[in-house]
């Protein structure tokens, strides 16, 4: 384990390090380059979503048929995911507050 005292401590350094913004009239908003210094990784195209006052990041995955898409990597549990992604989108927002505009 890379914390003892706190499992999760990776998550307060969380940052963005780069947006791209998509135009779509789908929920998706953004692709964003999200950086864990802890873990000395950086995953890159993490889709963001914007749809009905909610906004969810999730990991980057792959196309694999149609409009399929497969998870290329995961958290060993549901609750650590709900954490990245709500560290993730404040990241975002601190990053690039703008993006959400109009979503």
């Amino acid at each position: 384990m890379i914390f003892q005292e706190d499992e999760n401590r990776w998550m307060l350094d969380l940052e963005c390090v780069g947006v791209r913004a998509i135009v779509s009239t789908s929920a998706l908003v953004a692709l964003a380059t999200i950086r864990l210094p802890a873990l000395k990784m950086t995953l890159i195209n993490c889709p963001v979503f914007a749809s009905n006052g909610k906004r969810w990041v999730a990991l980057p995955s792959k196309r694999e048929t149609g409009w399929r898409y497969v998870p290329m990597i995961a958290f060993d549990s549901p609750d650590m995911l709900h954490e990245f992604g709500d560290a993730a989108i404040k990241a975002i927002e601190r990053f690039a507050p703008a993006i959400f505009e109009g979503r």
